[in-house]
């Protein structure tokens, strides 16, 4: 039985329409507005014009549990940078990670004065 014989691929307003059963909802964000889901996978939002920002905005915020963004290398696109992000070579340390934490951070960067 393969996994996903119980999905069933809908429209956002098919989805909403049907609330019983596990459904894959596939559609343009536009159609996605005010309607929630468990895992957002955001794919071709990438653009040169400002309207990317807001387009991942909207994307993000639409997931509960887990956001993932497919990215297509775009000269001159707002995630374009991300082709050059590399993770340092080191292991996670929690102990050294708490020491570096200050309560008064927040404050710090805000300038507040508490």
């Amino acid at each position: 039985v393969d996994a996903f014989d119980n999905y069933r691929v809908r429209t956002a307003a098919g989805a909403s329409a049907e609330l019983v059963g596990t459904s894959l909802v596939v559609d343009a964000i536009d159609n996605l507005d005010g309607l929630e889901r468990l895992v957002v996978i955001c794919c071709g939002l990438d653009a040169v014009k400002d309207e990317t920002r807001s387009s991942l905005y909207r994307a993000v915020t639409r997931a509960h549990l887990m956001v993932v963004v497919v990215n297509e290398f775009l000269r001159g696109g707002w995630l374009e940078f991300l082709g050059s992000v590399r993770l340092k070579d080191e292991r996670f340390d929690a102990r050294d990670a708490l020491e570096r934490c200050r309560l008064s951070a927040a404050d710090d960067a805000v300038g507040a004065d508490v």
